[in-house]
């Protein structure tokens, strides 16, 4: 569903990127430009909460594992996720999530000011940003620097 919905984003921003850059003559052409742009932020919207449920379904499996990990013995084989794996996750749900706001707010499907909108766009960049930081080195005690 997601590779989907992100196709029908790609396609119908295409054809919006070609009706700006003037390569579209006809009025008809500019009319469907402008209906694939509507189609676009909603294939994005669309895309951006199928990765939110992904992400959430992810974490509820990993919240498991350190639970059981936590319970003792019984639960011992199971692997623990690590605190910064579980951060990356979050990160890529908010991120979802606030894509999914940013699409939904400029497709019309929710009404939002353009502030808004600009703001969780801001948000989602930071988070984004966050996730592509390195890790923090490891000192030789096994604890980050």
């Amino acid at each position: 569903m997601k590779a989907l919905a992100l196709a029908v984003f790609f396609g119908g921003d295409h054809l919006v990127w070609a009706d700006g850059a003037g390569l579209l003559g006809s009025k008809e052409a500019k009319e469907w430009a402008a209906a694939a742009g509507r189609l676009s932020l909603r294939g994005w919207c669309l895309a951006s909460l199928c990765q939110l449920a992904a992400d959430l379904a992810e974490l509820r499996n990993m919240h498991a594992a350190r639970a059981a990990r936590a319970a003792g013995p019984a639960g011992a084989e199971a692997k623990a996720p690590s605190r910064e794996a579980l951060a990356l996750r979050w990160a890529s749900a908010s991120a979802a999530a606030g894509q999914a706001v940013v699409s939904a707010g400029l497709a019309g499907l929710v009404p939002l000011p353009p502030r808004t909108i600009g703001l969780f766009g801001v948000a989602t960049s930071v988070v984004q940003l966050y996730a592509l930081l390195p890790a923090l080195p490891v000192a030789k005690g096994g604890k980050a620097a």
